[in-house]
């Protein structure tokens, strides 16, 4: 009877969480988002922290310290009038109040950067750079007069 016990604990399976992935310029973003004190560890990057966009959820810091590089990012391109001709649809919902379609593109913006930084795989799952800037592709982009940002 107590042979049977143990082999059947040796079979149990075991949950193992796996590490997500993560480099140095990551846990330093993690390290900078958390405060930057004391010596940046390795794994700063994959801490969950407050996320304090959104209240009672939780972010990854590193994703934090990106998310808001690329918010500001998003305003200083809306804020170029050589830039923002390729925005029209966003920056017209934007001045009526609907934020839905900045949403998004802060979601996706961030994921890039994040899969790009962090070596975290399938973070984006947007349109290809090509599609996503290209108005015959994707309506949300320029216009008839300016559709691509290689058309000027």
């Amino acid at each position: 009877m107590i042979a049977g016990i143990f082999t059947l604990n040796s079979c149990k399976k075991k949950t193992v969480t796996p590490q997500l992935a993560t480099t140095p310029l990551y846990d330093t973003l993690g390290w900078f988002a958390m405060g930057g004190t004391g010596p940046i560890v390795m794994g700063d990057g994959t801490k969950m922290i407050s996320d304090p966009d959104n209240s009672g959820q939780m972010i990854q810091a590193g994703r934090l310290a990106i998310r808001t590089v690329v918010k500001q990012a998003i305003g200083v391109i809306a804020g170029d009038t050589s830039l923002a001709v390729y925005f029209p649809t966003l920056l017209a919902e934007v001045k009526a109040g609907n934020t839905t379609g900045f949403s998004k593109l802060l979601k996706n913006f961030t994921d890039l950067v994040q899969q790009a930084v962090s070596g975290q795989k399938g973070l984006y799952t947007g349109l290809s750079m090509v599609a996503a800037h290209n108005h015959a592709t994707n309506p949300r982009f320029g216009s008839d007069q300016n559709p691509t940002s290689d058309s000027s």
